[in-house]
């Protein structure tokens, strides 16, 4: 089974921008106990979405839309103003060393084909607006809408950075059914980087459920059936009990002692089994997910598998600089 490969890049925000949020009603309800947006570009290896939503468009299969100059509604949008968007009136200039027009030549005959815009950079790359929430002591994923990429060349030919074609396959409902999913189309898997930190994290929550974070959210629920628990490392599966500690080394740490004017004066070994591990601590987690597309429906669905813990192994009070995989959170079907 090949992996869809994920890809975090520098994206480049238009005017009509692709980061307007979606209003999700459904995650006011009282079952959602935590949301959040997760917004981020996938390259899907085993659909090229990028070019088949474009082709849908061009066939007249799918609706588009994008999010109008006030940021707060959404205007449907013509195969025409598609490409007028991308490269309008198809017209780019050449100029010359001095930086003076010599001369105008067609930029492209048909905008969303042409690998100007579409190059192998942004040909099968993807922007999906993706809100992940707890609800029944899972985390879940629900997919508002998908955004296929584009090449911004200016008529002077400066490229500027990457941006949204249009926006499609939009979704208010986070539930698929097992009918629908058996005709779905299996786009694969990711495996994504989410920031737990609220000041590094730069996505919006939606239900912080006072202030905690998505690991804070999710951790009074370790001790369901149907919640797997693993050390990365060994892949030895534990027991609810195990968690009490890191899992980085071993049990038993060496804890910093301070005097009153707050220097260091000695370590104290402290063994862990005591101690809850300080979430609050833990800088990110890896999301697993596996990705759907009904074509029929052209919407997209998506599977979070598991949750993997990621943070700093301290040696005699130091703390290293990369971090590592300490537990695993496998979600069972």
């Amino acid at each position: 089974m090949r992996k869809i490969i994920l890809c975090g890049l520098f994206l480049f925000l238009t005017a009509t921008g692709f980061t307007q949020h979606a209003h999700l009603p459904f995650v006011e309800k009282s079952s959602i106990k935590w949301a959040a947006y997760a917004n981020d570009t996938f390259r899907f290896t085993e659909l090229n979405l990028n070019l088949f939503l474009r082709d849908q468009l061009v066939n007249n299969k799918i609706e588009a839309r994008l999010t109008d100059y006030d940021h707060n509604t959404q205007i449907k949008v013509t195969v025409d103003s598609v490409k007028e968007r991308i490269s309008p009136n198809k017209i780019l200039k050449v100029i010359d060393s001095t930086g003076n027009v010599v001369n105008e030549m067609v930029a492209a005959q048909n905008q969303l084909y042409d690998d100007r815009y579409f190059n192998p950079f942004t040909n099968n790359l993807v922007d999906i607006q993706q809100v992940i929430f707890v609800e029944d002591g899972r985390l879940r994923s629900h997919i508002a809408w998908v955004s296929p990429m584009y090449f911004v060349v200016t008529s002077m030919g400066m490229e500027l950075g990457i941006s949204n074609a249009f926006q499609t396959a939009f979704n208010s409902n986070p539930t698929i059914k097992k009918k629908w999913k058996k005709k779905a189309l299996y786009l694969g898997k990711s495996s994504k980087k989410y920031m737990l930190n609220l000041l590094t994290a730069g996505t919006p929550f939606l239900k912080p459920m006072y202030g905690k974070n998505l690991l804070e959210a999710i951790w009074p629920y370790l001790g369901k059936k149907d919640m797997l628990l693993q050390d990365p490392s060994s892949l030895t599966m534990l027991s609810i009990k195990d968690i009490s500690m890191f899992l980085l080394d071993s049990s038993v740490v060496e804890v910093p002692v301070y005097n009153e004017k707050g220097a260091i004066i000695e370590y104290k070994k402290t063994d862990l089994k005591d101690i809850p591990i300080p979430l609050t601590n833990v800088p990110f987690v890896m999301l697993e997910q596996e990705w759907f597309y009904i074509s029929s429906q052209n919407k997209i669905y998506s599977n979070i598998l598991s949750i993997e813990c990621w943070s700093n192994k301290t040696h005699q009070g130091k703390v290293d600089e990369l971090p590592a995989p300490f537990l695993k959170i496998i979600q069972a079907k």
